[in-house]
């Protein structure tokens, strides 16, 4: 794929508000990090799904034990994207998923290493 780079959250960003706008059931609950987390656009076109809480970014925010801490949540599936194709489609696939789902995305661009045409199914190694 060469040396493009883009963030997870881009994926993220860009998924959620096409699913938004076919589901009016999703929502995104905003806990002050919606700049960091790419949900602007979803906040400005969707309003009426958008929902912010009081909380105030900060370190617990930052936490990188939030994977383990999700893990073990009864039922509870973890989606860790390598890349922003494989975000955009998984975001996707846990809007499908039968069951709560918890989505990690990285801040910083990383390799595009798939490609558009690539399918991914949770629960698969790719």
């Amino acid at each position: 794929m060469g040396e493009k780079k883009i963030a997870t959250r881009d994926g993220f960003g860009e998924a959620i508000v096409e699913l938004g706008k076919d589901n009016p059931d999703i929502y995104v609950v905003d806990i002050d990090i919606g700049k960091s987390c790419k949900t602007g656009q979803f906040r400005k076109e969707l309003p009426e799904q958008y929902l912010k809480t009081p909380a105030n970014d900060g370190a617990s925010h930052q936490c990188i034990e939030d994977m383990g801490i999700m893990r073990t949540l009864p039922n509870m599936t973890v989606v860790m994207p390598a890349d922003y194709t494989s975000a955009k489609a998984l975001v996707k696939a846990a809007a499908a998923w039968d069951g709560p789902v918890y989505l990690r995305f990285t801040r910083d661009a990383v390799p595009v290493i798939y490609d558009e045409e690539d399918t991914f199914e949770i629960g698969k190694a790719k």
